[in-house]
């Protein structure tokens, strides 16, 4: 635990410590710079007050005096800055020359109370005494992260007048060097209060500069645990719709599948019910398909399925579904549309197979499809509705292929020409 008197030396006992030394004396470099400005204005002004009763040899030799010991003391102060001593360690011989530049204004401004003594004149001896004071006090606001030498300043700013004073022959003075010596322990006492405060101020600054550091620490770490979640996230959703995508999409042409297919039939099955209203199912198969598996090889089948596929959805609305319903046939439920809606719109793309040749490398292969419709009836089974689309496919297909059949909502069978 640090306490206000570890700081008399500034040396750390541990490196825990040396950060806040480091703190003060870093401090006092700026300060004393400002200590030194003070003097160059307020020492004239003394000595042009003093020069009425003083005579002028005396005054111009304590201001030559003041005048060295201050430039000397710029120079220290230069020589420290450079040498970059803000982050030094405090037992450093620079540490201690930046102590010395105060004790040297300490004695500058002691050596007023010989230089401008006047034991003739008790007013202009007073407002000596009151500009040593105001010098004492100044300093333990202004060197207060040095304790050592804060009392250094004010010893030897205080004691010489005290000395003079105390060696007159008039009762007056003696009780003016009395008044010194009671002020000078009041300024010490105050001095060390200053240095408890500049202590205190100096660990709360480097406490909450170490809070801000762990905090900004801590809000990188969690803005990339943030950013690392939110990776995770978006490849756990790639990741589901991958999966989704395997359960409700045939491999290889992309379409839903049929199991997707069974339960889009279901969905739609209970909003007819409920709506009252109709849909469709077309079965389509492909012709001849097992002849280009056989001639071609199954790579070939693969890309004409593809292709195929490809071709009706470019017809399909967003709101119907196409599946793949086992080997070369697919099921194409048409929501909200009537059979008759349904035959027109496969028998163009019927038309449009059998027009159109399918390109697979340097093969250019035409092929044709059977469609089966069926409607829905209100409360069947969807079971019982791909049977009845199955039977028209059926027919379709022993009726000569290239052909769409419609399943009528009265009759079990009503067949359709190419």
């Amino acid at each position: 635990m640090l306490k206000a008197t570890d700081f008399f030396f500034l040396t750390a006992r541990n490196k825990d410590e040396a950060p806040i030394f480091s703190e003060l004396l870093a401090e006092l470099g700026k300060r004393v710079p400002v200590n030194i400005a003070a003097s160059f204005v307020t020492a004239p002004l003394l000595a042009y007050m003093m020069a009425n009763v003083i005579p002028a040899p005396r005054v111009w030799s304590w201001l030559a005096v003041v005048f060295v010991l201050q430039l000397l003391s710029i120079l220290i102060v230069v020589a420290f800055r450079r040498r970059g001593q803000v982050n030094a360690e405090p037992n450093d011989k620079w540490m201690y020359l930046l102590g010395a530049t105060i004790v040297m204004d300490g004695i500058a401004w002691g050596l007023a109370g010989v230089f401008l003594f006047t034991e003739q004149y008790p007013a202009y001896e007073m407002l000596l005494c009151l500009f040593l004071c105001c010098a004492s006090t100044a300093a333990t606001i202004t060197f207060s992260p040095w304790l050592a030498a804060n009392i250094g300043f004010v010893v030897v700013n205080t004691a010489p007048a005290v000395w003079m004073l105390s060696q007159s022959s008039e009762k007056f003075y003696h009780l003016l060097a009395l008044a010194g010596f009671v002020y000078f322990w009041v300024v010490i006492a105050f001095a060390g209060a200053s240095n408890r405060t500049s202590v205190r101020l100096t660990r709360l600054h480097l406490d909450n500069q170490r809070l801000l550091e762990d905090l900004s620490i801590s809000h990188t770490k969690l803005e990339e645990t943030n950013k690392a979640l939110q990776k995770k996230n978006t490849d756990l959703q790639v990741a589901v719709d991958q999966i989704s995508a395997m359960a409700t999409r045939d491999e290889l042409t992309g379409c839903y599948n049929r199991r997707y297919l069974m339960k889009f039939l279901t969905k739609e099955k209970a909003r007819s019910d409920r709506t009252q209203t109709a849909f469709s199912v077309a079965i389509i198969d492909l012709d001849y398909f097992k002849r280009v598996n056989d001639t071609y090889g199954h790579f070939v089948g693969d890309d004409v399925l593809k292709q195929v596929v490809a071709l009706i959805q470019a017809h399909i609305r967003g709101s119907d579904c196409l599946a793949r319903f086992g080997g070369e046939e697919f099921a194409w439920v048409y929501t909200l549309t009537r059979m008759e809606d349904a035959h027109q719109s496969a028998d163009r793309i019927r038309k449009e197979l059998s027009a159109t040749p399918i390109a697979c490398g340097d093969l250019s292969i035409y092929t044709s499809i059977s469609v089966g419709l069926a409607e829905y009836r209100q409360g069947e089974t969807v079971a019982d509705l791909l049977r009845r689309a199955d039977q028209a496919l059926y027919i379709a297909k022993s009726g000569g292929r290239d052909r769409v059949i419609a399943n009528s909502r009265e009759q079990p069978i009503n067949t359709g020409t190419a």
